[in-house]
Protein backbone atom coordinates (compact mmCIF):
# COMPACT_ATOMS: atom_id res chain seq x y z
CA UNK A 1 0.00 0.00 0.00
CA UNK A 2 1.19 3.21 -1.20
CA UNK A 3 1.57 6.48 1.37
CA UNK A 4 -1.59 7.83 -0.61
CA UNK A 5 -3.13 5.11 -0.27
CA UNK A 6 -2.55 5.26 3.67
CA UNK A 7 -3.60 9.01 3.91
CA UNK A 8 -6.53 8.03 1.65
CA UNK A 9 -7.64 5.55 4.33
CA UNK A 10 -6.59 7.35 7.16
CA UNK A 11 -9.17 10.40 5.76
CA UNK A 12 -12.21 8.31 4.93
CA UNK A 13 -11.69 6.14 8.58
CA UNK A 14 -11.94 10.12 10.26
CA UNK A 15 -14.86 11.15 7.96
CA UNK A 16 -16.41 7.78 9.25
CA UNK A 17 -15.82 8.32 13.07
CA UNK A 18 -16.97 12.14 12.65
CA UNK A 19 -20.25 10.98 10.82
CA UNK A 20 -20.45 8.18 13.75
CA UNK A 21 -20.20 10.88 16.75
CA UNK A 22 -22.23 13.44 14.50
CA UNK A 23 -24.96 11.73 14.19
CA UNK A 24 -25.18 10.40 17.60
CA UNK A 25 -24.92 14.37 18.43
CA UNK A 26 -27.48 15.06 16.09
CA UNK A 27 -29.78 13.20 18.23
CA UNK A 28 -28.88 14.98 21.44
CA UNK A 29 -29.00 18.48 19.84
CA UNK A 30 -32.27 17.99 19.00
CA UNK A 31 -33.42 16.46 22.00
CA UNK A 32 -31.63 20.25 23.90
CA UNK A 33 -33.62 21.72 22.03
CA UNK A 34 -36.76 19.80 22.85
CA UNK A 35 -36.20 20.02 26.08
CA UNK A 36 -35.61 23.50 26.41
CA UNK A 37 -39.47 24.25 25.10
CA UNK A 38 -40.44 21.45 27.25
CA UNK A 39 -39.22 23.17 30.26
CA UNK A 40 -40.27 26.56 28.84
CA UNK A 41 -43.63 25.22 29.34
CA UNK A 42 -43.38 24.01 32.69
CA UNK A 43 -44.68 26.09 35.92
CA UNK A 44 -42.52 28.45 37.26
CA UNK A 45 -41.38 26.40 40.33
CA UNK A 46 -40.67 23.79 37.95
CA UNK A 47 -38.83 25.58 35.43
CA UNK A 48 -36.04 26.93 38.04
CA UNK A 49 -35.80 23.34 40.06
CA UNK A 50 -35.27 21.55 36.60
CA UNK A 51 -32.70 24.08 35.24
CA UNK A 52 -30.79 24.02 38.91
CA UNK A 53 -30.34 20.53 39.04
CA UNK A 54 -29.26 20.12 35.31
CA UNK A 55 -26.39 23.17 36.58
CA UNK A 56 -25.45 21.49 39.39
CA UNK A 57 -25.45 17.84 37.65
CA UNK A 58 -23.41 18.57 34.85
CA UNK A 59 -22.09 22.33 35.55
CA UNK A 60 -24.09 24.06 32.33
CA UNK A 61 -27.33 24.92 32.15
CA UNK A 62 -29.58 23.58 28.95
CA UNK A 63 -28.79 26.64 26.97
CA UNK A 64 -25.12 26.49 27.59
CA UNK A 65 -25.29 22.36 26.60
CA UNK A 66 -27.51 23.40 23.53
CA UNK A 67 -24.49 25.75 22.62
CA UNK A 68 -22.00 23.39 22.79
CA UNK A 69 -23.34 20.56 21.30
CA UNK A 70 -24.04 22.82 18.26
CA UNK A 71 -20.02 23.66 18.09
CA UNK A 72 -19.23 20.25 18.48
CA UNK A 73 -21.60 19.11 15.31
CA UNK A 74 -20.45 22.58 13.37
CA UNK A 75 -16.67 21.21 13.85
CA UNK A 76 -17.54 17.97 13.10
CA UNK A 77 -19.47 18.29 10.11
CA UNK A 78 -16.50 20.77 8.70
CA UNK A 79 -14.09 17.51 9.81
CA UNK A 80 -15.99 15.40 7.35
CA UNK A 81 -16.13 17.74 4.96
CA UNK A 82 -12.53 18.21 4.88
CA UNK A 83 -11.46 14.96 5.03
CA UNK A 84 -13.94 13.87 1.99
CA UNK A 85 -11.84 16.37 -0.04
CA UNK A 86 -8.61 15.34 1.49
CA UNK A 87 -9.38 11.78 0.88
CA UNK A 88 -9.49 12.47 -3.13
CA UNK A 89 -6.09 14.04 -3.24
CA UNK A 90 -4.50 11.15 -1.03
CA UNK A 91 -2.12 14.30 -0.41
CA UNK A 92 -0.98 15.72 3.10
CA UNK A 93 -3.77 18.43 4.24
CA UNK A 94 -3.56 21.91 3.32
CA UNK A 95 -2.51 24.06 6.57
CA UNK A 96 -6.13 25.25 6.90
CA UNK A 97 -7.39 21.95 6.59
CA UNK A 98 -4.53 20.81 9.25
CA UNK A 99 -5.11 23.22 11.64
CA UNK A 100 -9.04 22.47 11.78
CA UNK A 101 -8.57 18.88 12.19
CA UNK A 102 -6.20 20.28 14.92
CA UNK A 103 -8.77 21.95 16.41
CA UNK A 104 -11.02 19.58 16.22
CA UNK A 105 -9.49 17.18 18.20
CA UNK A 106 -8.88 19.88 20.62
CA UNK A 107 -12.66 20.36 20.83
CA UNK A 108 -13.18 16.80 21.09
CA UNK A 109 -10.87 16.28 23.87
CA UNK A 110 -12.25 18.92 25.80
CA UNK A 111 -15.75 18.08 25.25
CA UNK A 112 -15.80 14.80 26.09
CA UNK A 113 -14.83 15.10 29.89
CA UNK A 114 -17.93 17.36 29.79
CA UNK A 115 -20.56 15.21 27.86
CA UNK A 116 -19.50 12.34 30.45
CA UNK A 117 -20.94 14.30 33.12
CA UNK A 118 -24.21 14.99 30.83
CA UNK A 119 -24.41 10.98 30.31
CA UNK A 120 -23.70 10.52 33.67
CA UNK A 121 -26.52 13.23 34.86
CA UNK A 122 -29.10 11.49 32.56
CA UNK A 123 -28.69 7.90 33.66
CA UNK A 124 -29.15 9.16 37.01
CA UNK A 125 -32.49 11.39 36.03
CA UNK A 126 -35.19 7.92 36.43
CA UNK A 127 -34.11 8.02 40.55
CA UNK A 128 -34.60 12.02 40.59
CA UNK A 129 -37.66 11.77 38.96
CA UNK A 130 -39.52 9.64 41.34
CA UNK A 131 -39.79 12.44 43.54
CA UNK A 132 -41.40 14.45 41.45
CA UNK A 133 -45.29 13.97 42.74
CA UNK A 134 -47.66 12.48 40.25
CA UNK A 135 -49.55 15.37 39.86
CA UNK A 136 -46.71 17.56 38.03
CA UNK A 137 -45.97 14.28 35.89
CA UNK A 138 -48.51 12.01 35.54
CA UNK A 139 -47.36 8.51 34.64
CA UNK A 140 -48.39 8.14 30.59
CA UNK A 141 -45.85 11.12 30.70
CA UNK A 142 -43.44 10.06 32.70
CA UNK A 143 -42.89 6.92 30.84
CA UNK A 144 -42.56 8.93 27.74
CA UNK A 145 -40.14 11.03 29.33
CA UNK A 146 -37.96 7.80 31.10
CA UNK A 147 -37.61 6.40 27.33
CA UNK A 148 -36.89 9.84 25.73
CA UNK A 149 -33.70 10.01 28.71
CA UNK A 150 -33.17 6.44 27.55
CA UNK A 151 -32.67 6.92 23.89
CA UNK A 152 -30.64 10.25 24.17
CA UNK A 153 -28.45 8.66 26.97
CA UNK A 154 -27.48 5.66 24.28
CA UNK A 155 -26.93 8.25 21.65
CA UNK A 156 -24.57 10.35 23.94
CA UNK A 157 -22.66 7.01 24.97
CA UNK A 158 -22.26 5.93 21.57
CA UNK A 159 -20.76 9.15 20.71
CA UNK A 160 -18.67 9.44 24.08
CA UNK A 161 -17.29 5.82 22.91
CA UNK A 162 -16.16 6.64 19.29
CA UNK A 163 -14.51 10.22 20.41
CA UNK A 164 -10.98 8.59 21.53
CA UNK A 165 -11.03 7.00 18.04
CA UNK A 166 -11.66 9.74 16.30
CA UNK A 167 -9.09 11.96 18.31
CA UNK A 168 -6.28 9.41 17.94
CA UNK A 169 -7.36 9.95 13.77
CA UNK A 170 -7.47 13.80 14.30
CA UNK A 171 -3.98 13.34 15.83
CA UNK A 172 -2.82 11.34 12.81
CA UNK A 173 -3.97 13.61 10.17
CA UNK A 174 -2.90 17.03 12.25
CA UNK A 175 0.46 15.81 12.90
CA UNK A 176 0.92 15.16 9.10
CA UNK A 177 3.01 18.11 7.30
CA UNK A 178 1.26 20.86 5.09
CA UNK A 179 1.05 19.83 1.16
Amino acid sequence: MTDTDNKATLYQQTARSAATVLDHLTEIETMIGELQHRIGELPFFARGFVSSQVTKGTGQDIPVWGKTIATLTTTLRQVREAAGRDEGTGAAPSGDDRALYGAARARVDGDRPRLERLAAFMESVPSKLGAVPPGLLPADQRAEFLATVARQTAALRGAIAEMPALSAKLAAISDQPSA
